[in-house]
């Protein structure tokens, strides 16, 4: 296929191409001479696999220069990439799918604009993120769920607004907890169920001390309880994307509570020092 300026102007080309065009062949050329040069920007050879009616030998150029690989569909925008389909601006991708605006993935689908993502699904706007899934606006995390706006989390699920928590679920608000579950506002604590606004703590149900043995008790029971619940309570993301939707993820802490059942709550209200006012500021003081 000819290249030439009038053409590229025609489908509306970023100025960087039109200026190489002008600067280096102002009476047009081949698109294989342009693309056997070294110095030819990476967007405009992207731009004209897009927009252009350009031959197979040119496609097959073209996926040589950018390094994509024949097992890899649907790609635009993109280099070094492998087995992998449906990405818009992404580079050094690996066996992975529907990724767009980042950099860095591995064995990970449905990822936007994120970076360093392996063995991931439905990641955004996050950073370092491994073995996990439903992960929004954080960095640092593995082998967690449904975390949103939190950071260096570990073995972890349902998390929001926290920091530097491990073996957690439903927190809201807290930073360096370890073990704790159901609990928010808290600080520098470890081994609660129930508990909110604590500091400097641990061996804590419903914001009263207990021993490790009873503890230890209850939260095989809870454990048992969350096991016992639909696989699915934890459903912060939508699952049923459109198109254009696919990577508008958004999450809400109301919306976990929400997912658990009549028969959660009643047991939990069977707790050792069950307490309406914990539960009060757990569930009405998380409202963003």
């Amino acid at each position: 296929m000819r290249i030439t300026v009038d053409l590229l102007k025609q489908y509306n080309a970023c100025k960087q191409g039109i200026d190489f065009m002008q600067a280096n062949y102002p009476n047009g050329a081949e698109a294989i001479e342009i693309m056997q040069r070294e110095d030819v920007p990476l967007e405009f050879l992207h731009f004209g696999r897009q927009y252009l009616d350009v031959s197979d030998e040119e496609i097959q150029l073209y996926k040589q220069i950018c390094r994509i690989d024949d097992n890899s569909h649907n790609v635009w925008y993109s280099n070094d990439v492998n087995n992998s389909t449906g990405l818009m601006h992404t580079h050094h991708v690996n066996n992975s799918s529907f990724v767009r605006d980042s950099f860095q993935i591995n064995n990970s689908n449905h990822i936007y604009n994120s970076n360093n993502i392996s063995n991931c699904d439905n990641v955004a706007h996050s950073a370092n993120i491994k073995d996990s899934n439903k992960i929004l606006e954080s960095h640092d995390i593995a082998e967690s769920n449904d975390v949103a706006r939190s950071n260096f989390i570990s073995w972890s699920s349902a998390i929001l607004n926290s920091f530097l928590l491990e073996d957690c679920s439903f927190i809201y608000k807290s930073d360096n907890l370890k073990d704790c579950h159901f609990c928010g506002f808290m600080k520098n604590s470890k081994h609660c169920l129930f508990c909110t606004g604590l500091e400097d703590e641990e061996y804590y149900i419903f914001n009263h001390k207990v021993s490790q043995s009873i503890y230890e008790k209850y939260r095989e029971d809870l454990l048992l309880q969350l096991q016992a619940e639909n696989p699915c309570m934890i459903n912060v993301f939508s699952t049923k994307y459109t198109a254009e939707e696919r990577f508008e993820l958004s999450a809400r802490f109301d919306n976990i509570f929400n997912g658990l059942s009549d028969v959660f709550y009643g047991w939990v209200s069977t707790l050792p020092n069950y307490s309406d006012e914990v539960f009060i500021n757990l569930f009405f003081k998380n409202r963003e």
